[in-house]
């Protein structure tokens, strides 16, 4: 399934989107999700065993709040149909249904259903392939990868250095009205971390002795 790594998946706007509990599902601003795509010979009770959808989202809602969505695409014909199983199941995530196969025809997806659940990236990208309810290891995969992701972001975001300025305090005399004043200052940086300077602008500040 190597071919499937780096791919880019995106639902067509035709394919609708339906709930048993509500009109639409508001995603999250996610850096991941987790994308299942269920064909009709898969759409059945026994093999797509929503309680254990159901207890993973619980568990990723809490070991990995805001970074995840689970996004579910059902190739199916009956609304109504697809809704009762939803509803049978207790399933209260909202899904797509692709009635003409849309989807399928685009990208040919694998009629095993262990190959049918993709790890997107923010840019809907693969990144990793597996179904985490038919396979505990493969759901392990999944978080482990996501934590990663997530704590090397932390440490992106979290670089800090500090700059020292030389001299602190300038002194300008003879200021006259229009006329240009030239000052040198150094700027150092005192820590580890690049210093970027996004710009530079002066105080009019009067300091009297």
């Amino acid at each position: 399934m190597k071919e499937w790594i780096g791919r880019e998946i995106i639902l067509p706007s035709s394919i609708q989107e339906i709930s048993r509990v509500q009109d639409t599902c508001k995603y999250i601003n996610a850096p991941y999700k987790i994308f299942v795509y269920i064909d009709s010979i898969g759409c059945t009770s026994c093999k797509l065993q929503l309680y254990k959808w159901n207890t993973l989202i619980k568990n990723a809602s809490i070991l990995m709040p805001d970074s995840i969505n689970f996004i579910f695409c059902f190739q199916s014909k009956s609304e109504k149909e697809l809704l009762n199983i939803l509803k049978r199941d207790n399933f209260n995530n909202s899904v797509f249904i692709d009635k003409e196969s849309k989807l399928d025809s685009i990208y040919h997806f694998s009629r095993d259903l262990n190959y049918q659940c993709f790890l997107l990236n923010k840019e809907n990208e693969i990144v990793l392939v597996g179904n985490p309810a038919l396979n505990p290891q493969i759901w392990d995969l999944y978080r482990k990868f996501i934590v990663k992701g997530e704590k090397k972001k932390e440490n992106v975001q979290a670089v800090r250095t500090i700059a020292k300025i030389e001299p602190e305090i300038v002194e300008v005399n003879d200021l006259k009205l229009k006329k240009e004043s030239i000052i040198e200052i150094t700027i150092i940086n005192m820590g580890n971390a690049p210093l970027l300077i996004y710009d530079i602008t002066t105080s009019c500040g009067l300091y009297y002795s």
